[in-house]
């Protein structure tokens, strides 16, 4: 794999070939090529349906395969099985690092704790800026906090606590309050055009 960015497809994917011991592609071997993850960061290869690959041609041609967490040190072990699952072989990738991507959507870091009417939420919420492989990111701008569930018509306040300015990827709200209590409340918070 070549050109790793966390949650997008590898740039280069892999294809394993399978060899005779005269080193002839075996072009009329039935058996299947998996992928997994021999050491790294902690991400998953992904999607499943890549990592499970029958040869063809003598080939194993793995598509859109990617890892979802940004890191150093990975590498893949290829394993060649025959039709019936046994392992025959394997080969192992050269090491190689996974980068964040670019700001994709944005996920809570710390969600609001519980509290009573009038009283600010403790702790109150973190929210972040995210690749495709749910990593944080860099970034700046603005996250709006609101109600998108509101069962008591209550008062999100107050206002200039609405706006949490984003400072290396991270929106840190404070004095956030609801004015009236009650079970049910759910908050939304909106970047640009992600929501969540």
């Amino acid at each position: 794999p070549a050109w790793a960015v966390a949650g997008e497809p590898f740039g280069v994917q892999p294809i394993v070939y399978v060899l005779g011991s005269d080193g002839a592609l075996k072009v009329s071997y039935a058996g299947f090529i998996q992928a997994a993850v021999l050491t790294g960061a902690g991400g998953a290869l992904l999607p499943s349906t890549a990592t499970d690959v029958r040869i063809t041609s003598g080939k194993g041609i793995i598509q859109d395969l990617y890892l979802n967490a940004a890191g150093d040190g990975y590498v893949i072990r290829f394993t060649l099985t025959d039709i019936s699952g046994v392992s025959l072989a394997f080969v192992d990738s050269p090491e190689f690092s996974v980068k964040s991507g670019d700001p994709y959507t944005i996920g809570i870091n710390l969600y609001p704790g519980s509290t009573t009417g009038g009283q600010p939420f403790a702790p109150q919420p973190v929210v972040s800026m995210r690749d495709k492989g749910g990593n944080q990111v860099n970034g700046s701008g603005t996250i709006t906090a609101s109600l998108s569930v509101n069962p008591t018509n209550a008062t999100l306040s107050p206002i200039t606590a609405l706006v949490g300015t984003v400072i290396d990827g991270l929106a840190i709200f404070s004095d956030l309050i609801v004015n009236e209590s009650s079970a049910g409340y759910k908050m939304l918070f909106t970047y640009i055009g992600f929501i969540l």
